[in-house]
């Protein structure tokens, strides 16, 4: 599901509760579980920018993963990130092993 379809389905869930709460013999009950459901969806929503580069760290955990299994050694990797805003090279190490990885 992408963060746009989530956003649709927040965003029709919300305006369908609105016509709800305002039938006479809307349930209180039902409103508050649809706004606890619609708030973690939208705590969902709001967080889904951490996952941007999602495709890069499955490869980083798949390359770990394989070498993993074929050396018994294996215990850690470096990671090298270059970053080129405004055409200047920027380097940012990244030691997995600060982390416990």
């Amino acid at each position: 599901m992408t963060k746009e379809k989530l956003h649709q389905i927040i965003q029709e869930r919300t305006s369908e509760l609105e016509k709800y709460a305002q039938n006479p013999n809307a349930n209180d009950w039902h409103i508050q579980k649809e706004n606890q459901l619609l708030s973690c969806l939208t705590g969902i929503f709001n967080e889904l920018d951490c996952l941007r580069y999602q495709s890069i760290w499955q490869e980083v955990e798949q390359y770990w993963q394989v070498t993993q299994s074929k050396d018994q050694d294996f215990k850690g990797i470096q990671l090298d990130i270059r970053l080129k805003p405004k055409g200047i090279l920027h380097y940012l190490p990244l030691n997995l092993y600060d982390y416990g990885i």
